[in-house]
Order: structure tokens, then C-alpha cells, then sequence
């Protein structure tokens, strides 16, 4: 199932639950002319946000980072190890500055209340308590 049906299914099933939910357009505009996406350049804007943002039904903010299930598997796996290297800095690959981009503003929301996690199911998600 590719990424983008596992986040329709996700939306579909949290809309239906009652929470308020939304994908968020990360993905820059395209430049024709260059045949490449330009990133959005906005000071305000934190690397890192996830797919899908929203507000449950209880009143929290909801932040989920969809990924296929073979990459969720392989975050689970690493995620320790990728955690590790980048508190000492090494040099890791844009992939995984990527994901502990993610990983660390899903940390910032689940500290401040929020519910926020990465998904490749409705499963994950339930997990959450959504």
C-alpha cells in the first residue's frame, strides 16, 4: 500500500471518529521551468511537521507522520540508533536528518499534551488512543 493510501485510509478513519483532521501540503511548488520542487521558505514555519495535523475529539492537537509500512518498520527498528548519532552529531544521511526532524517535533507535542506519532495503519493510530 503505498503512502499515499495509507493516508486517505488514516484521514478517513479519524474524521470518522470525530476528530477534526487534515493533511498538511509539506510538499513545495513545483518549478516547471527547473523540472524540481522549490522548498517553501518560511522563518515561522518548523521542520519536521507531519502529514497529518488535526484537533481530537477530546480537544488535543493530533500530529501523525505517515509512512509506508516497510519505513515504519525500519524507524522502529533504528530509531534509538539514529537518536544516538545525531545527540553526538555524526554525519547521517539526509533520509534519517529527515526523520529526526519529525522525531523531534512529534517529541514537542507529546510534551506539551498533543498526541503524535508516525502511522502506517489505522492499527498505529488507535495505538495513540485516536
Amino acid at each position: 500500500m503505498s503512502e499515499k493510501h495509507v493516508e486517505k485510509a488514516l484521514l478517513t478513519f479519524l474524521n470518522s471518529r470525530g476528530h477534526i483532521v487534515w493533511k498538511n501540503e509539506n510538499q513545495g511548488t513545483y518549478d516547471a521551468k527547473r523540472g524540481f520542487y522549490r522548498a517553501h521558505k518560511n522563518q515561522f514555519k518548523p521542520k519536521g511537521v507531519p502529514d497529518i495535523l488535526g484537533i481530537s475529539k477530546d480537544g488535543l492537537f493530533i500530529a501523525i507522520e505517515v509512512k509506508k509500512p516497510e519505513i515504519y518498520f525500519r524507524i522502529q527498528k533504528n530509531m534509538e540508533k539514529w537518536i544516538h548519532k545525531d545527540a553526538y552529531r555524526e554525519k547521517i544521511g539526509t533520509q534519517i536528518r529527515h526523520f529526526l526532524e519529525q522525531h523531534y517535533f512529534m517529541e514537542r507535542i507529546r510534551m506539551q499534551g498533543g498526541v503524535a506519532g508516525f502511522a502506517s495503519d489505522i492499527g498505529h493510530v488507535q495505538d495513540m488512543g485516536l
